[in-house]
């Protein structure tokens, strides 16, 4: 099923997204982390490198080309194309940008964080209804509570 899980009430949207993607690489999801702004991803690269002992996660950008056997890839727009067939094999989308991916073909499942800024939750309300609107079942978790 294609499913778009949305976590809303991030104090911060990337650092809960590292925390999103230790919880799920050690579940044993494989991740593409998207976002067209370079600023951005290269924060969130900066923010996993800083992650010490057991919890590190290896990772790599896309465009210095695979390197085979890791779990999380990030991509930009200029790597967007390289993406697609880790998404074809199953990868799940993390998505940080303030738009939906251009996807040729449904992805298996997409993960939103949405912080508690006015203007990321206007942008992920637009996000949602583009889901919705494709055809993607839409979960919402607010982050803090079972």
């Amino acid at each position: 099923m294609m499913r778009v899980d949305f976590a809303f009430g991030a104090h911060d949207r990337l650092s809960q997204a590292v925390r999103t993607t230790v919880k799920q690489v050690r579940r044993g999801t494989r991740l593409i982390v998207h976002c067209t702004s370079d600023d951005r991803l290269n924060k969130f690269d900066q923010m996993l490198w800083a992650i010490d002992g057991p919890e590190y996660i290896a990772h790599d950008h896309l465009a210095y080309g695979p390197v085979p056997g890791l779990m999380v890839y990030m991509s930009h727009s200029q790597t967007w194309e390289l993406a697609l067939p880790y998404l074809e094999q199953g990868y799940w989308l993390l998505n940080l940008d303030d738009q939906c991916p251009p996807l040729p073909s449904p992805a298996q499942r997409i993960l939103e964080i949405v912080s508690i800024d006015e203007m990321e939750k206007q942008l992920a309300r637009e996000r949602w209804k583009h889901y919705k609107a494709t055809g993607y079942e839409i979960k919402a978790y607010e982050l803090g509570q079972k």
